[in-house]
């Protein structure tokens, strides 16, 4: 992502309205959780707790929640063991690792 100089603080939460601005410049995307998430760092310089459970909202699903097709669940993870190789996600039981939106793009792809 370019340089940014983020719009609040990280000490400063922003509010719901915020927070909301940013998820339809994005949910046109296919996949669009990631880029949402981007928007959120880009913007706040940090994804708010309350900015995760809005887009997880607006895509339709929870924590431990799955699509409405049924082929992909959003599970929170401590650990993957990639700190050094990440972003990481797991799907289908087989790590994933130095993610980027393209990357999970055709991971998502794979298996939906």
């Amino acid at each position: 992502m370019p340089a940014h100089s983020p719009a609040l603080a990280p000490a400063q939460q922003p509010d719901a309205t915020q927070i909301a601005d940013v998820i339809p410049r994005f949910t046109h995307l296919e996949g669009p959780l990631l880029p949402i998430l981007h928007g959120m760092q880009e913007d706040f310089g940090f994804v708010p707790q309350t900015a995760i459970q809005a887009a997880l909202s607006k895509l339709g699903t929870t924590w431990h929640g799955t699509t409405a097709n049924g082929s992909v669940t959003i599970e929170p993870v401590y650990c993957l063991g990639l700190c050094a190789s990440g972003p990481a996600a797991m799907v289908d039981d087989r790590l994933h690792a130095q993610l980027d939106a393209g990357k999970i793009e055709t991971l998502l792809g794979e298996v939906m």
